[in-house]
């Protein structure tokens, strides 16, 4: 998907703007990097279409870094982080995006909880991470997903931002719906139903089986038995 990722980046950051990419795991993170590094250069003639300032000026930092391919990524104007860098690698990275000396900076999926970058432009470069332990491929938890798409906004810079997010087509119609589209929030009462009925019963609210039918009337999770049943087991 990194083709299409640069394509997104060129058309939908403008000028100056900065962007996240977001990818599942730190080792996609250095090769995202390296592609984007590559496609901008031959697109460009060698030109580091990415880069903000003069290389000159940013030699002072990449003399810094220990990485040595990020070394070669931030010429280009690209950076990338995950889990594994040491805390000098990660600051120096932060400051050149923070302060609009380099536009792209890749991200592992995970930091997207721990990293409060922000921009105009946010591309999620794939949905699914491979699970070691179970050793399949799993979709994002909306969360993370809502994580993500939420590092595309700088109120006070910019009026809009953007996210673009690539995924197999046949999740298409999935997340359509839950972009436009707002899940049901369903009851999880009946695996704690017991809890509540013993506690209810010492206060003395529930005193009869009549009692616990009309307790159970007044609970979310009544209102959600007939309009969502299968979730119910029903």
């Amino acid at each position: 998907m990194t083709k299409l990722t640069y394509t997104a980046t060129v058309q939908h950051a403008r000028k100056g703007k900065p962007a996240i990419v977001y990818v599942p795991t730190r080792k996609l993170a250095r090769l995202a990097a390296v592609d984007l590094m590559t496609y901008s250069r031959m697109d460009n003639k060698g030109t580091p279409v990415f880069l903000l300032k003069f290389e000159t000026e940013l030699e002072t930092f990449v003399e810094r870094i220990n990485e040595p391919v990020l070394k070669e990524t931030l010429k280009y104007g690209v950076g990338y982080l995950h889990e594994g860098f040491s805390g000098t690698d990660q600051d120096i990275v932060k400051t050149l995006f923070e302060t609009g000396w380099i536009q792209v900076c890749v991200m592992s999926s995970k930091m997207c909880w721990g990293v409060r970058l922000s921009a105009q432009l946010v591309v999620v470069m794939g949905t699914q991470y491979h699970d070691g332990r179970e050793n399949v491929h799993s979709g994002y938890p909306v969360s993370d997903l809502l994580q993500m798409m939420g590092h595309a906004s700088r109120p006070l810079v910019d009026s809009s931002g953007k996210c673009v997010i690539l995924y197999h087509a046949p999740c298409k119609d999935y997340y359509k719906n839950f972009l436009y589209e707002a899940f049901p929030v369903e009851s999880h009462l009946q695996h704690y139903l017991h809890d509540n009925f013993n506690t209810e019963i010492v206060v003395g609210v529930i005193q009869n089986e009549q009692d616990a039918v009309d307790y159970l009337t007044w609970a979310f999770m009544y209102r959600r038995l007939t309009q969502n049943p299968n979730y119910y087991n029903l």
